[in-house]
């Protein structure tokens, strides 16, 4: 087992999704249950991170100070990174900065080609004292959305535009190192088509064949992706690691969370 000091920066991330931060073995545990979800018969998590790729991940340093990790996204992605900005300050680490840079009605269309979403991005980052220089982790969690979809045709389309994206990011952000792209969470309870099961597991696939195009040496090693975590589940039927969600936690589209669930 790995010290937890020697884990690169962007592992902790992992840490600080969890109600309560875990010590060294309940997080190794977790690293374990990923690599054997992903060797299971079970075919909900199409996890494509291994846990040797886990450990692959570059090292940071601050620069002017900061370790800056940012969140990419839509409106959801903008809820969960409101919680997460609540837990993150209680890491200890003085030097690490989470910043919400996700949009509401934002699909991944969007980041590639509207001007409108880069000028919020820059607002964000002069509101936060920042430079793009210093954002070298990324948390992204997004889709094309697509009017009809099929498999695997549609997951495989999102897997190029999630890795166009990530050009574009690198472009933006000169020193960003990591990637952790988490697939969208259920979406059965969708009202609007367009978000509507399976999209959500789909973008699970997406998510995990960029990674392993990474892994396969089809795609740049820099930034080291990571498709964790993973937030799907199939509606409220726990997963192997007993995750799973209620129709509760989401709002009447059944898309957005609840205020309550956004609470820590």
């Amino acid at each position: 087992m790995r010290n937890i000091k020697k884990m690169s920066f962007g592992l902790l991330f992992l840490v600080s999704c969890n109600d309560s931060y875990p010590d060294l073995s309940q997080t190794e545990q977790g690293l374990l249950q990923a690599e054997q979800l992903r060797y299971s018969n079970e075919p909900l998590e199409p996890l494509g991170t291994t846990t040797e790729h886990l450990y692959d991940a570059p090292s940071t340093s601050p620069i002017g100070s900061k370790i800056v990790m940012a969140s990419v996204g839509a409106s959801l992605q903008s809820q969960v990174s409101e919680r997460l900005s609540v837990r993150c300050q209680e890491l200890s680490n003085n030097n690490f900065q989470f910043i919400s840079l996700a949009q509401d009605s934002r699909d991944i269309g969007d980041w590639l080609m509207s001007p409108l979403v880069w000028n919020e991005v820059n607002n964000v980052l002069i509101k936060e004292k920042l430079l793009y220089n210093q954002v070298q982790v990324l948390w992204l969690s997004d889709d094309f959305l697509l009017e009809s979809v099929s498999f695997p045709e549609s997951p495989e389309f999102v897997k190029e535009t999630i890795q166009e994206l990530i050009v574009l990011l690198k472009s933006k952000f000169p020193n960003l190192t990591q990637i952790f792209l988490s697939g969208r969470p259920y979406t059965g309870w969708a009202v609007l088509p367009q978000h509507k099961e399976p999209r959500g597991w789909y973008n699970g696939f997406s998510c995990k064949w960029a990674v392993e195009d990474q892994i396969n040496g089809l795609a740049p090693s820099i930034p080291w992706l990571c498709d964790l975590p993973y937030l799907w589940t199939d509606g409220d039927v726990p997963r192997n690691d007993g995750f799973h969600v209620n129709r509760f936690d989401f709002q009447s589209d059944g898309i957005h969370l609840r205020e309550n669930e956004k609470k820590p």
